[in-house]
C-alpha cells in the first residue's frame, strides 16, 4: 500500500494497464489472506466449521494493521458474514451476504453510496458471486494445479465484467487491455502475497 516512492512513469504504466489497484490494500489481499488462514486451519486439523469463527478477529486485526482502508473494511465485513453463515450451517445466499454487508455499512456511512470506490468494490463482489459459478466448471480430467490457476483467472474476469460500466461512466473510458493484464496480474499478485507471508513465517520456525 506504500506508493509514495513509486516513480511517476511506473505509476502511469500501472494506470494504463489497469493494474494500479494491485498496489493498494484492497479486498483482493484480504480475501487472499482469508483463504490462506482457512488453509492453515485445515492443515492443522481444525476442519470443524465452528473453528472458522476464529478467523473473524484475525481478519479484522489484519485490516487494522493495514490502516483500516475502506476497501479492506468492506472485504472484512463481507467475509465476516460468510464465516458466520457457514459456521452455524445457515442456508445463506452469497448475494444476500453482500447485500447485508452493504446495508450495515451504509447505515454507518450513508454517503458511501455515492463513492466510486464503494460502487466498484460491490460490483466486483457481485460479479464474482454471479458470474464465477457460470464459467468455473470443473471436469474430472483437469488437474488440481490447472484448476486452481483457471479458477483465479475466472475470479479476475468475473470481478472486472461488472466494474467496466462503472469505469466507463465515471472515467469515460474502457480499457479492454486491463482485462487481459489483470487475468495474469491478479493471480501472480496473489501468489506473491502468499510467498511474502511464508517468508515472514519461516524465520520463526528456523530460529
Amino acid at each position: 500500500g506504500a506508493r509514495q516512492n513509486l516513480p511517476s512513469d511506473t505509476k502511469q504504466l500501472f494506470q494504463y494497464t489497469g493494474t494500479i489497484h494491485l498496489l493498494a490494500i484492497s479486498g483482493l489481499h484480504i480475501g487472499a489472506i482469508y483463504l490462506f488462514l482457512l488453509y492453515i486451519l485445515r492443515l492443522v486439523g481444525l476442519s470443524n466449521r465452528k473453528y472458522t469463527l476464529a478467523l473473524i478477529p484475525l481478519l479484522w486485526l489484519i485490516t487494522g494493521i493495514t490502516g483500516l482502508s475502506p476497501s479492506a473494511c468492506r472485504a472484512a465485513t463481507i467475509l465476516s458474514f460468510i464465516i458466520i453463515g457457514e459456521a452455524f450451517y445457515l442456508d445463506h445466499v452469497p448475494l444476500n451476504t453482500i447485500a447485508a454487508a452493504a446495508f450495515f455499512t451504509l447505515l454507518i456511512q450513508p454517503e458511501l453510496l455515492y463513492s466510486v470506490s464503494f460502487q466498484m468494490s460491490y460490483a466486483a463482489y457481485t460479479g464474482i458471486v454471479l458470474i464465477f459459478p457460470l464459467i468455473a466448471t470443473r471436469t474430472k480430467d483437469i488437474s488440481p494445479i490447472v484448476w486452481k490457476s483457471y479458477s483465479l483467472l475466472c475470479v479476475s474476469f468475473s470481478a472486472q465484467i461488472l466494474t467496466l460500466p462503472i469505469t466507463a461512466y465515471y472515467f469515460h473510458t474502457v480499457s479492454l487491455n486491463s482485462i487481459l493484464f489483470n487475468l495474469v496480474a491478479v493471480p501472480i499478485a496473489t501468489l506473491l502475497l502468499y510467498g511474502g507471508v511464508i517468508l515472514l513465517i519461516l524465520p520463526t520456525f528456523i530460529s
